[in-house]
């Protein structure tokens, strides 16, 4: 696996910031919507960035799953037409209108629901900052994604990096190394409920028909007092990976090469794989109830 290590070059922030501000999805959202999206800009820029550099391996139609409702849609119709057309997949559905485009919004719940459309439906499926929130089934919805995407389709995670530098730092100050340690008791879905590897990235991707096309940690934002700690391991033979796996984040895109579903008989090994489930039987199948319900009690 080679990740990149260069800081990806594209259209500049405030170009990119303009594209989202400027939209109706932001000027007539909700005072929270704009919040986040204000707090978040450098963030989300990252993964815009990111798929500038990928963009000769991405085609529409597009569907965006839980997406915050089409956070960066402004910017993908700005920047990357050939993503278009757009659908989104939320916890609750409707149309929207943004910017004098309709887009169609389904109801999917990630790992409970399937989606609503047929097989090889889409060209790419885009799921940001959804992976570490999954507390149930996270093979569920990746074996779904790979049901509407067709041959060659792009599926494109953007998710924390349990192997983040910043944890060393975090841990040394005798604080929790994980990215989100606050308890949501309304919201178990908006809290980080597991966080992934670069690693275990690459072995999800493949057990769900996928190989991996590109990646990166955004080791470009590695700190200086970070790099000294890798620094230390590597003088001391501890390190047993390249700095470009310690980034604070995790971007990848996988191609769909291989058709697999829910309604497939898998091997175990792809669809209950030990890495990822726990060993004991008990705990290892699918729920008959989930623990979400959408209502007035979930915010």
């Amino acid at each position: 696996m080679v990740l990149q290590s260069d800081l990806p070059i594209g259209p500049g922030k405030r170009e990119f910031q303009n594209a989202l501000c400027e939209s109706d999805s932001y000027m007539e959202g909700s005072e929270g919507r704009k919040q986040y999206i204000d707090l978040s800009v450098e963030r989300l820029y990252g993964v815009f960035l990111n798929l500038h550099q990928c963009r000769s391996l991405l085609a529409g139609p597009t569907l965006d799953v839980a997406s915050g409702w089409g956070i960066l849609f402004p910017a993908l119709r700005a920047y990357f037409p050939q993503l278009m057309p757009y659908s989104i997949a939320e916890l609750t559905g409707g149309r929207l209108h943004y910017d004098g485009v309709g887009i169609d919004c389904v109801a999917f719940e990630c790992e409970k629901d399937t989606l609503p459309f047929a097989d090889c439906s889409f060209g790419a499926v885009i799921f940001n900052d959804c992976l570490e929130h999954l507390i149930v089934d996270p093979i569920w919805p990746m074996l779904e994604f790979n049901r509407v995407l067709r041959p060659g389709g792009s599926l494109v995670i953007n998710t924390p990096n349990a192997l983040g530098a910043f944890r060393f730092l975090q841990m040394f100050a005798g604080n929790s190394p994980a990215t989100e340690s606050h308890i949501k008791p309304a919201a178990i879905y908006q809290r980080h409920n597991r966080e992934w590897t670069p690693g275990e990235m690459v072995r999800l991707l493949g057990a769900c028909g996928f190989e991996c096309e590109y990646m990166s940690t955004y080791s470009h934002r590695l700190t200086p007092p970070e790099r000294q700690v890798l620094e230390f391991g590597k003088e001391r033979g501890l390190l047993q990976l390249p700095f470009e796996y310690y980034g604070p984040e995790i971007f990848v895109l996988g191609k769909k090469h291989r058709h697999q579903t829910t309604e497939m008989d898998l091997p175990a090994s792809d669809r209950w794989p030990d890495w990822l489930y726990t060993s004991h039987e008990a705990y290892r199948r699918r729920p008959m109830r989930f623990p979400i319900v959408w209502g007035e009690d979930y915010a």
